[in-house]
């Protein structure tokens, strides 16, 4: 299974019942403390640090079975881009057992352990019955959009269902993964000049976008998928012009 491009993590959400007495303030300042650490961690790519606060977060024994599931999941998403997959399917159900059978929680998490064992079609029905009760879910949309666009079974590509799934995570998440993934959607569908708007933004706080990117290209070279190469070394060179050497070494690996 090829690893995808990056899925958007989750944010905490914590109910109001946390806050019924001192203690439970105490416990969510310390818990959203511990888990924005983590978020911060994995959105630069630390993702080994980033697990150390999501646990702590859990050592304060959340009582809200969204706060509970969200921050395993948020493990099982650093697991993943790891690559420890025993790790991350594990967390992934831990999540999904907080839970009942179909609830849409219950069924984003074991989603994402099908995602994660090429059972992509499994996946995807979960996911459209999860996005079904609960529209608004940024990870249901990040993990529609990341199966539309291909990145873990190209037979499933789909640009347009592609891009409102990626759109709507990024006007949920607002982060610079989200808007990194949307600005790849719209290279697929050769619209280069939202690509653009939306790449230079996350440079601006990641400037190793523009080598991800270029790794990101030479991927689609070798799955011989469909990407207009000029545009996007065009693009990668107006991000970081630094990047032409680089972009000459993959022209003459692949012969473009």
């Amino acid at each position: 299974m090829k690893q995808p491009i990056s899925k958007a993590i989750c944010g905490l959400f914590l109910l109001g019942v946390l806050l019924s007495s001192c203690e439970g303030i105490m416990n969510s300042a310390k818990i959203n403390q511990e888990n924005d650490k983590g978020l911060q961690l994995y959105l630069t790519g630390e993702s080994e640090e980033s697990i150390v606060h999501f646990k702590n977060a859990l050592s304060y024994n959340p009582r809200d079975k969204e706060t509970r599931a969200t921050i395993n999941r948020n493990i099982a998403l650093a697991f993943n881009a790891m690559l420890e997959t025993d790790s991350s399917l594990a967390y992934h159900k831990k999540a999904a057992e907080c839970y009942n059978r179909g609830e849409y929680g219950y069924l984003l998490n074991m989603a994402d352990a099908n995602l994660q064992q090429d059972q992509t079609e499994a996946a995807l029905t979960k996911l459209l019955k999860a996005n079904a009760l609960q529209p608004d879910d940024l990870g249901i949309h990040n993990s529609l959009g990341l199966i539309y666009l291909g990145e873990y079974d190209y037979d499933f590509f789909d640009g347009e269902k592609a891009l409102k799934h990626n759109l709507k995570t990024y006007e949920l998440g607002k982060d610079i993964i989200s808007e990194q993934v949307l600005a790849q959607t719209y290279m697929l569908l050769d619209d280069f000049e939202n690509a653009k708007k939306h790449l230079t933004t996350v440079y601006i706080q990641y400037p190793e976008i523009a080598q991800d990117i270029l790794d990101w290209v030479e991927g689609k070279i070798m799955l011989e998928e469909k990407l207009d190469l000029e545009k996007s070394f065009q693009l990668i060179l107006e991000l970081d012009p630094e990047k032409e050497e680089a972009i000459s070494q993959v022209r003459e690996d692949w012969g473009v």
